[in-house]
């Protein structure tokens, strides 16, 4: 059934091409969600040039113009969003995208489609976030500081390095032109929650700044499962002459993070991860200049760093050991791209990227060496990345554009991959558009599998991860409202998996693919949103659904919906649902795991949801208060993942402008 469906909304979708268009383009932007930040924004970001009719679908330096489509989210809609301090809670409220919590330490994994968490890259103002693989410290990016998310499931453009075989996830920085004042925001809640947010802006859209300071505090839901952190972010932006603009941009993470422990299939109550002496600081310098009026350039240097110890008590066969490990990674990024517009209707857009990974670590390692590492316990292993890409976009008729390109990576250790891509999108008439896309995304090996860590053993022979992405996108925005419709199709080579001796190889083959649908409208007293997503993931080396991780598959249904409402009193009310279908395991029938787990695990998880509401009250023009309450009917949602989520949570916020 999945496939006829996907067949047919294919054939739907290109049918659709041959209607005629409506009349010419009046140089207006895609129509998105109104002015309610309740909405969830889903964008194609296109604009058109004032001397053409025809769309320039291209991302060029000073504009919004993508040969992709794009979810955003913008930073007043996070702050109507029922308690979503981390950008893990943000991505759960998208179509097809959600987020699980778990070892080591609570990291959130988010999942894009169906995907391992390890195929998404994360990107702070072109800053790596999760260059180890899993987002480790992804729920330390205070929110308070990020104005824009940017989420793309489909085929990737080609200007973007790293890994990309299950999308990308962008955050852009609040500026001071846009957020001017102080900000002060505390928030209190169940499992000891406590966030304190102080951001102060200033300056113009030549020359500003921004700062964001955050604490956070929790307690857990769990025994062992607190957390103690703090982050400072800041950006500035200087304009040295008006053809120039600088961006600097930094964020310092320090504090530490435990548990929570598993109830399974590690030993119950003797696995406890946590994170101590953490520090994380990384930025970028950006600079962009306008060569002349049709030719632009962009360089960027994005360095991270990322250290910490990590504890955990590990499970032997005749004892229980407390063992730590010494962790350090380093990583340069540098990036160019140049725009060159010959004529008005047509961009040409080249570049590269430089990257160099540097992991150093020492264990893991019992107790007894605890401030005493010897030498011969530390390891070090780098490795080395470099990419040029190219894309042209062009008019394929009087409301249609094509954009061809392609890229070349070439890693060390590892071998060169030249990726092309294709995007072509029609403007059908004033409210409908359609984009046909395809691209080869890819994930190189990381430092751990090329060398090993610990248990496991590495491999430095290991090929990239690739992925045949096929996407068709139709949108159809009348009025106030919009209907998109996303079908998509990966077909993944090359997948990096783990024998029985720990030992990494390439093996694995997988396809994915489903559909997408989003409705949104707001009205003048409020706003509201649904989605729905089909996914079909299957693991074809086996024949049998995708495992993305805990033993468990992404659901084939789940549906997410949310309404705010303003009432007379100038009160907000926001509802939240998420609901979610069974899900697969990976066993056919109930497996019992012996000594030391003693659990069963089950074929079939059953499917869940969740209700969330949030009531904001203006205490004055510059005070508001709001309450939230989320998983109201206290719904074991994840109990059965191993890795539990906290049940109802109520919390409570104050926020002051100055």
């Amino acid at each position: 059934m999945g496939r006829a469906v996907l067949c047919y909304l294919l054939g739907l979708c290109l049918a659709i091409v041959g209607a005629p268009a409506f009349a010419e383009s009046q140089g207006e932007p895609v129509a998105v969600s109104g002015g309610d930040p309740g909405a969830i924004v889903q964008s194609e970001e296109t604009q058109e040039t004032e001397e053409s009719n025809v769309e320039i679908e291209m991302e060029v330096i000073g504009t919004h113009e993508w040969p992709a489509k794009v979810d955003v989210v913008t930073s007043e809609q996070i702050e109507e969003m029922v308690n979503a301090p981390y950008i893990s809670d943000v991505l759960q409220r998208l179509p097809g995208a959600d987020t699980l919590t778990g070892c080591p330490a609570g990291a959130p994994l988010i999942t894009i489609r169906g995907n391992s968490s390890e195929w998404t890259q994360l990107l702070l103002e072109g800053v790596p976030l999760n260059p180890i693989g899993r987002p480790y410290l992804l729920n330390f990016v205070p929110m308070a500081a990020i104005d824009t998310v940017r989420l793309l499931k489909g085929p990737t453009p080609p200007k973007y390095p790293g890994t990309t075989i299950a999308g990308l996830i962008l955050l852009d920085m609040k500026t001071g032109d846009r957020h001017p004042g102080v900000d002060v925001s505390a928030t209190v809640g169940d499992f000891g929650q406590r966030l304190l947010d102080v951001n102060v802006g200033g300056g113009s859209s030549e020359k500003n700044y921004f700062l964001s300071l955050t604490h956070s505090e929790m307690d857990g839901w769990l025994p062992h499962c607190d957390m103690d952190l703090n982050n400072a972010a800041a950006k500035v932006v200087l304009t040295p002459d008006d053809r120039s603009k600088l961006s600097l941009v930094g964020s310092y993470l320090f504090g530490e993070k435990f548990g929570p422990r598993p109830e399974g299939p590690n030993p119950a109550d003797k696995w406890a991860a946590e994170w101590t002496d953490v520090s994380q600081p990384k930025g970028s310098i950006t600079y962009e200049r306008t060569l002349s009026d049709r030719s632009d350039l962009m360089v960027r240097v994005s360095p991270y760093w990322f250290s910490g110890t990590q504890q955990w008590n590990q499970w032997f066969t005749d004892h229980e050991e407390e063992r730590f490990m010494l962790w350090d990674y380093d990583l340069l990024r540098t990036e160019f791209r140049h725009d060159l517009r010959p004529q008005p209707e047509r961009v040409w857009s080249w570049g590269g990227s430089w990257q160099k990974d540097v992991y150093t670590f020492a264990g893991p390692m019992p107790m007894r060496f605890w401030g005493a590492v010897p030498d011969e316990r530390w390891s070090e292993y780098a490795k080395r990345a470099r990419s040029l890409f190219a894309q042209h976009s062009f008019p394929s008729g009087d409301h249609s554009t094509l954009t061809l390109g392609g890229r070349y990576d070439d890693e060390e250790p590892g071998e060169a991959i030249v990726s092309p891509f294709c995007s072509w999108h029609r403007k059908l008439d004033e409210s409908r558009r359609l984009r046909l896309a395809f691209t080869r995304n890819r994930r190189f090996p990381k430092l751990m599998e090329l060398y090993g860590q610990g248990m496991w053993v590495g491999n430095p022979a290991l090929d990239p991860e690739l992925g045949w992405t096929y996407q068709a996108d139709m949108s159809w925005a009348p009025g106030s409202s919009t209907l998109e419709v996303s079908v998509f199709q990966s077909d993944l080579d090359n997948l990096i998996v783990a024998d029985a001796s720990n030992q990494f190889f390439n093996v694995g083959t997988a396809q994915v693919r489903g559909i997408e649908l989003s409705w949104q409208d707001t009205w003048r007293v409020g706003s509201c949103h649904v989605n729905y997503t089909y996914l079909d993931s299957r693991d074809m080396v086996n024949d049998e659904p995708l495992v993305v991780a805990f033993r468990t598959v992404y659901p084939r249904h789940s549906a997410k919906a949310g309404v705010s409402l303003e009432d007379a009193n100038g009160g907000k009310h926001s509802v939240e649902v998420l609901a979610y279908g069974p899900r697969r395991t990976d066993v056919d029938e109930p497996t019992f795991v012996g000594d030391p787990w003693n659990v069963t695990v089950p074929p079939r998880i059953p499917g869940f949801t969740c209700v969330n509401y949030k009531y904001t009250h203006a205490v004055n023009e510059n005070t508001k208060l709001s309450l939230a309450v989320e998983n109201i009917f206290n719904v074991e949602a994840q109990d059965l993942l191993f890795y539990p989520r906290p049940g109802r949570w109520v919390s409570g916020s104050l926020s002051w402008h100055f």
